[in-house]
């Protein structure tokens, strides 16, 4: 019955999911990629084609996303949420350069989501390619003005530029949003910043920074965020007597 949907141009996604897990049961091995990649030639609506590089990014195995980008590459670039999915499969596997090459054409792409683009600018960032994340952000919030997630890069670029004021507006917005757990500390981290910078005591923002060490130690790009704004507050923000107990007390987290 799924199949037969599919053919006529509409299926649920969970349906296709369900039809997906249960493919391959013959006893020669590839079954699977030739199951599925004989029932993609017969998916009028690409709602087969979407779900399986949505799929493709959940399984362990990677080589069944490379296999699909290799194979159906022409019609998974032509179909623009299907492109997307592939970028977003690779940021699930954790693959962020995969991810940004197989995207570097978003600039030539007037069909590219927002989402997608926080995707890409999410794994520009975790490469420490700030600039080019910059970009990216601009562009995302031009499609979908009222995106947290691209607020708060945009408020981070502002603190490293001393840009007080869009940091101040950015920080507005984004204490009236719900945040996703992973943008939540570099929010404490700029609020905490910002405090302490117009009071001109770096003390203020201990407690806050020693909070999010250990998150600090798991993300990189959090990691580089503290150390740059640490940094910042104990050069420009600190007596010179003090400035030498200040760093040791950012640097081994004690508030």
């Amino acid at each position: 019955a799924v199949e037969a949907a599919f053919k006529q141009g509409w299926c649920a996604r969970p349906a296709l999911l369900l039809w997906l897990e249960h493919q391959g049961g013959g006893w020669l091995p590839g079954a699977l990629r030739r199951d599925v990649d004989r029932a993609l030639a017969h998916d009028p609506s690409g709602a087969l084609l979407r779900t399986t590089v949505l799929w493709a990014g959940d399984k362990i195995d990677r080589h069944w996303l490379d296999h699909l980008l290799r194979k159906h590459r022409a019609a998974i670039t032509a179909d623009a949420e299907a492109w997307a999915l592939a970028g977003a499969s690779f940021l699930t596997q954790r693959r962020h350069a995969q991810a940004i090459d197989w995207m570097k054409d978003w600039r030539q792409r007037a069909d590219v989501p927002a989402w997608a683009l926080d995707n890409l600018a999410y794994c520009l960032r975790q490469l420490l390619r700030d600039q080019e994340a910059a970009e990216v952000t601009a562009r995302s919030l031009s499609l979908e003005p009222n995106n947290p997630d691209a607020w708060v890069w945009q408020a981070v670029d502002a603190a490293r530029g001393r840009d007080h004021a869009s940091l101040k507006q950015r920080l507005a917005q984004l204490e009236a949003s719900e945040l996703r757990p992973y943008y939540r500390g570099f929010r404490m981290a700029l609020q905490a910043y910002q405090e302490a910078v117009q009071a001109g005591r770096s003390g203020l923002a201990l407690r806050t920074f020693a909070q999010l060490k250990t998150a600090a130690r798991e993300d990189k790009v959090l990691r580089k965020v503290l150390k740059s704004l640490c940094h910042r507050l104990v050069a420009e923000h600190t007596p010179t007597w003090l400035k030498p107990w200040r760093w040791l007390q950012f640097q081994v987290g004690w508030p």
